[in-house]
């Protein structure tokens, strides 16, 4: 008899393959992929290409790929929940035999790995199209922050999904999150832009701290700490999507349907 573990590791690849699969048919996310971190990138840098630095294409290249990934996830990753609860598909994804949570968590990884790798390709194209100076002192480190910026999204995006499954208005919820947390978040807008009741809010944002810790990788000196900061706050978005999911099936327990929305 294969162990359950195995089982689960297989169950789980599907549903991560599937989930590519599915978002790399889907206009939006192809939008969302190449054409955000172009117009980001344009709006940075654009007006001054022709006396641009290597700290602002750092700074524009961090910008457009976690503000684009943070677009997406509301479309792909955190969308899939709204679109599941939508179509009424949703409870079959809570009871199939995998763990609940390793359900949401799969799909939300296929959406994520998808619009990541989107974004990196349009991010690399605009910066050979216009032939941006590029430097990183560390370049092992520049290659383990895009595969945390897949992780991070998967962290945040799970608690946004979270946030939809036991939403009864998982639509309104989208938008009231969306556009907000881009420009209050620090994703694409520095804190110190914003007026000052609003700056503290990036704090909870794991990207901002993502981003503050990839901007440091042209220095000799990378800023560990901001990283330490992002890694923590991931942890706890997992958290709170795990106790989000928990908080479902207690609640379909009670009620006798996992169709609460």
């Amino acid at each position: 008899m294969r162990p359950a573990s195995a089982d689960s590791l297989r169950a789980v690849l599907a549903s991560v393959r599937l989930q590519l699969l599915i978002v790399a048919h889907r206009p939006m996310n192809i939008a969302t992929g190449i054409i955000t971190p172009w117009m980001f990138m344009s709006l940075y840098l654009l007006p001054r290409l022709n006396k641009v630095s290597e700290s602002d294409v750092t700074a524009s290249v961090t910008a457009s790929m976690v503000g684009a990934l943070w677009s997406a996830s509301m479309w792909s990753a955190a969308g899939i929940i709204r679109r599941e609860k939508w179509m009424g598909t949703l409870g079959s994804t809570l009871s199939s035999p995998l763990n609940p949570f390793l359900a949401i968590l799969s799909k939300v990884v296929g959406a994520v790995a998808h619009d990541t790798a989107l974004i990196t390709v349009s991010v690399v194209s605009f910066c050979a199209a216009f032939r941006l100076p590029v430097r990183t002192s560390h370049p092992v480190l520049t290659l383990v922050s895009l595969m945390l910026v897949v992780v991070f999204g998967v962290a945040a995006s799970s608690m946004i999904a979270g946030a939809l499954i036991i939403s009864r208005n998982p639509f309104h919820l989208t938008n009231l999150v969306g556009i907000p947390v881009l420009f209050l978040g620090g994703m694409v807008v520095p804190p110190s832009l914003l007026p000052a009741p609003l700056s503290w809010f990036s704090v909870t944002v794991n990207f901002y701290w993502l981003r503050e810790f990839m901007n440091t990788l042209s220095s000799p000196a990378p800023a560990y700490h901001f990283l330490a900061a992002g890694t923590a706050l991931s942890a706890a978005y997992l958290l709170l999507a795990y106790l989000a999911v928990r908080r479902l099936l207690a609640l379909a327990k009670k009620e006798g349907s996992l169709a609460l929305s």
